[in-house]
Formats: structure tokens, C-alpha cells, sequence
């Protein structure tokens, strides 16, 4: 259920309530007014995202930090000192 925010025109208390959009809270639940409850306008999103990015754009980015931390091995590997056993 949505969550919906009032104000009470006869003592100015902000209140929410949960319930759903055909109901309408019309009483104080603070002051015990009747018919005192303004409903405030709601906030809503429409997940929209602000960045699009094209199909590939994560496949490409792991490629690109997976080949960066490959050449760190790398040079880390060619860097250690190699000792054989006999």
C-alpha cells in the first residue's frame, strides 16, 4: 500500500498514513478534528535512468580491468626472482 502525507488544517501536524488510493483520511488522528486532513501531493519516480548505456558497455568495462590487472600480474610475475630446486 502507498504511503500518503496529510496535513491538519486545524492544529498544522504533518501525518502520514498507509492505505489505499480509492481511501481518503479525513480526521486527526493528533488533535481529533473531523474532516481537518488535507492531502499533500505525493512523490514519485519513474525509475528512469540517467545514464543509458548500450548493450556491451559492462562486458567492455570488466574486459578493459580484467586486461589492466593481467598486465600487473605480469610484470609482478616477471619481477620475482626464479630459483630452481636440484
Amino acid at each position: 500500500m502507498p504511503k500518503y502525507f496529510y496535513t491538519c488544517a486545524d492544529c498544522g501536524s504533518e501525518i502520514s498514513f498507509y492505505h489505499s488510493m480509492s481511501e481518503k483520511m479525513t480526521d486527526c488522528t493528533l488533535c481529533g478534528c473531523a474532516d481537518s486532513l488535507i492531502k499533500k501531493p505525493s512523490n514519485f519516480s519513474l525509475n528512469k535512468q540517467k545514464k543509458e548505456k548500450k548493450v556491451g558497455d559492462l562486458v567492455k568495462e570488466s574486459i578493459e580491468d580484467f586486461r589492466q590487472e593481467l598486465s600487473q600480474e605480469k610484470e609482478k610475475v616477471r619481477n620475482e626472482l626464479y630459483e630452481p630446486n636440484e
